[in-house]
């Protein structure tokens, strides 16, 4: 989502959440899907009280694990306004993408995390994330942002 309107950290992580959420298969234990949500969020908010997931340069990549998820999923928002979230260079965030993997996580699902995250801190000028206005223009940068995973993850298997 483009130009998200947020009041707080832990609304943007609300959103996200239910953004996360969506991508999960129900929970057969309860037919509506905020508990659901809540789950994501729990994982989430557990995983920033072990250490904040702002990166720094105005981009947050909070993470978390959970049974009910098979595969890795995220979830993408830029604000409208950027919002504190306790980045180590103490500039506040516009730009979050969260990732939710199957519990117990894997090496793999921490590789992923390693290198989205190093894509992320070098990418973002020639991917343009921020200034999409749109969901589709924001798609479209995120299309740029796989293709840069998946040439750093091949010069990661070659060395």
């Amino acid at each position: 989502m483009a130009r998200v309107k947020v009041r707080s950290k832990k609304h943007a992580l609300e959103i996200l959440s239910e953004m996360l959420a969506e991508t999960l298969p129900p929970d057969p234990e309860s037919a509506d899907r905020l508990s659901l949500t809540n789950a994501v969020m729990e994982a989430l908010v557990q995983r920033e009280k072990l250490g904040g997931t702002g990166l720094g340069d105005g981009i947050a990549l909070p993470h978390g694990a959970l049974p009910q998820a098979q595969q890795m999923a995220g979830a993408v928002i830029t604000l409208q306004q950027a919002v504190d979230y306790e980045t180590p260079d103490g500039e506040p965030v516009d730009l979050i993408i969260a990732l939710i993997a199957p519990a117990p996580a894997m090496d793999e699902h921490r590789e992923m995390l390693a290198l989205t995250s190093r894509v992320l801190s070098s990418h973002t000028g020639k991917c343009p994330l921020r200034s999409a206005l749109s969901s589709k223009e924001l798609h479209a940068a995120l299309a740029c942002v796989d293709e840069a995973l998946a040439a750093e993850s091949g010069i990661a298997e070659a060395g």
